[in-house]
């Protein structure tokens, strides 16, 4: 357990939603349980969860603005690439907290052309790994690294966030992809707790939510058709 880390997430939600639903989330995450294995059953991987942050050894000074990993539902990510209407095969995707990396092995399903996950957690990002290896997905790879400091690569790009952080790491997300200069930007955040800083980015353009999944809310870069 990540004493440190633990208690900094715990005073920074007490500043932030106050005392009472502070409290509330780290009874959550105290309770928190493996979660649903089929996914994992049919490929052989390991990508369960949740995983609550303070279990886990992380070196960066964000990790106070972190949330649990929690696997993304396969027909979450499947449904909103759909929706968008794109070749995959022109993207690249990105997944900013991937954790065991269950999005980038859908994202190999769908047939992305380069896949690129982000992890924090170096715990998570081995584990990650170990499931492409087995996989043997070789178009996909795992950064260590912070979202807030990671380079958006050029070409045309796919975007996914589940609730992986916070405003303080959101807004630096949000310059970098400002600085994207080339190809269209797609962005897919499932649970967006910090939609305002996409909607007020001033260059992504909302797309709304994809139908029957109102948890997934879409935006676009101004520059694509």
């Amino acid at each position: 357990m990540n004493v440190r880390v633990l208690l900094s997430i715990a005073v920074t939600k007490v500043r932030q939603e106050g005392p009472v639903a502070a409290f509330a989330k780290v009874v959550r995450y105290l309770r928190t349980g493996k979660g649903d294995k089929s996914f994992d059953t049919r490929f052989g991987v390991d990508t369960g969860g949740p995983v609550p942050i303070w279990r886990l050894k992380i070196g960066s000074e964000n990790a106070k603005y972190g949330v649990l990993y929690q696997p993304t539902p396969e027909e979450d990510l499947k449904s909103a690439v759909l929706f968008l209407g794109i070749d995959p095969k022109r993207f690249t995707f990105v997944d900013l907290g991937c954790g065991k990396g269950r999005t980038l092995v859908i994202a190999s399903q769908l047939g992305f052309s380069k896949i690129i996950g982000v992890e924090f957690a170096p715990e998570l990002g081995e584990v990650a790994r170990s499931n492409l290896a087995k996989l043997a997905i070789r178009n996909a790879s795992v950064v260590d690294g912070d979202a807030a400091q990671f380079s958006i690569p050029d070409g045309d790009i796919v975007v996914y966030m589940f609730k992986p952080f916070g405003k303080e790491v959101m807004d630096p997300v949000v310059n970098n992809l400002r600085r994207h200069s080339t190809g269209d930007i797609y962005v897919i955040y499932n649970e967006p707790k910090c939609a305002n800083s996409l909607d007020t980015s001033g260059f992504l353009l909302t797309m709304g939510n994809v139908p029957g999944r109102p948890s997934i809310r879409l935006w676009k870069n101004c520059a694509t058709t």
